[in-house]
């Protein structure tokens, strides 16, 4: 072949588009390998316009590495990464499919190899959410700590007041979770909040004791009480028969939840209406049918409360209050199961905990109104 002139030369290195070699960013490295004229006369590359966005968005993916397809996705191979060495590099003909809000990993995602990431179905919806607020926080505590609360204050309106303070305190505590549920819509809820917050060591640790101790104890706890002190009112049971009735009850709802989430949210909120109902009922039918008086409302004139200090009183019979009120925060244990839980976990926690605060308020007056 003859050899080519100067001149020649000169027309490939001008006949290249410089708005391509712009694109390719650090690839200009390597402009020699691409046949560029190297003549200082030449003048530099203009450097990329920081207002540009076309600019800047490409400049961020100068070189990526190609050792093999999709090299991203590949177990032993290096995720996508800005490559300094001598690599092929990729041409980005659209700079429009970069965006800066686009991870470093995913560019030049290839979608059918992408690995599927693992979820739990997201079925329950706002009443289920209610279902789980209220059937956990009504329990043998708004039958056992009404007259605990009452010994301790002493007075009608104290003790009203325990359980209106009691209640705000729970709606201000479900105000920060949902708010924490909306961040980190993930199964877990309170252990992914402590180990965003304090790191995996406190959650790793939060997470046994919520498995070894606090929530098998409660389980175990109520599945006693219901075979010892409420079940006997139909059926006389005798010790060993009892254990066997509370062994019995946890397996038979574990073999509903171990069916499915849909199975186990219908559960609950069928035991939540009954529970819902029940306590309605009862408040209705000591207005209409028992024999009362609105005037226990109120104090008597020449009646006296407890010896002792009125706040220390007062805070001992909130914490019998709060006690009974527990139970609200396990529906963010549910969050990854809740379809759009941002926007529905906080409207059932709060609709949940409004209708169970108005509940335990009510019953607390018709128990004034009989005695």
């Amino acid at each position: 072949m003859p050899p080519r002139s100067e001149g020649e030369d000169k027309d490939d290195g001008e006949g290249r588009d410089p708005q391509a070699d712009g694109r390719l960013g650090r690839s200009a490295l390597n402009e020699k390998d691409h046949g560029e004229d190297n003549d200082p006369e030449k003048g530099a590359q203009p450097a990329a316009d920081p207002a540009d966005p076309l600019s800047l968005s490409v400049s961020h993916v100068l070189l990526l590495e190609r050792t093999a397809p999709w090299p991203f996705f590949q177990d032993n191979a290096p995720r996508g990464a800005l490559s300094t060495a001598a690599r092929e590099p990729v041409r980005i003909d659209s700079p429009s499919l970069i965006h800066f809000n686009t991870p470093m990993d995913s560019i030049g995602q290839n979608p059918s190899s992408a690995p599927s990431v693992s979820e739990l179905p997201r079925v329950l919806g706002v009443f289920s959410i209610i279902g789980i607020v209220v059937g956990t926080m009504i329990g043998s505590g708004i039958f056992i700590n009404p007259p605990n609360v009452a010994k301790v204050v002493g007075t009608p309106e104290i003790m009203m007041a325990v359980w209106i303070v009691g209640g705000l305190l729970t709606l201000f505590g479900a105000l920060s979770l949902s708010e924490l549920g909306a961040a980190y819509s993930h199964a877990g809820g309170i252990y992914v909040y402590l180990r965003e917050a304090y790191g995996p060591m406190v959650a790793f640790l939060f997470g046994w004791s919520l498995f070894i101790v606090i929530e098998s104890g409660t389980v175990a706890s109520l599945a006693v009480g219901f075979s010892t002190k409420y079940l006997p009112y139909f059926v006389d049971l005798s010790p060993w028969q009892s254990k066997i009735v509370s062994i019995g009850l946890i397996l038979a709802l574990a073999a509903v939840n171990y069916r499915g989430v849909r199975k186990g949210a219908g559960l609950m909120n069928f035991l939540m209406v009954i529970k819902f109902v029940a306590l309605i009922g009862m408040c209705v039918l000591v207005f209409l049918l028992v024999k009362g008086t609105p005037r226990n409302f109120l104090s008597a004139p020449s009646g006296a409360g407890p010896a002792g200090n009125v706040l220390s009183n007062f805070g001992v019979a909130l914490i019998a209050a709060l006690w009974a009120y527990k139970g609200w925060e396990t529906s963010s244990y549910s969050a990854g199961e809740i379809r759009n839980a941002q926007k529905k976990l906080p409207v059932g926690l709060l609709l949940g905990i409004a209708a169970v605060v108005f509940l335990y308020i009510a019953a607390n007056l018709a128990y004034l109104y009989v005695f």
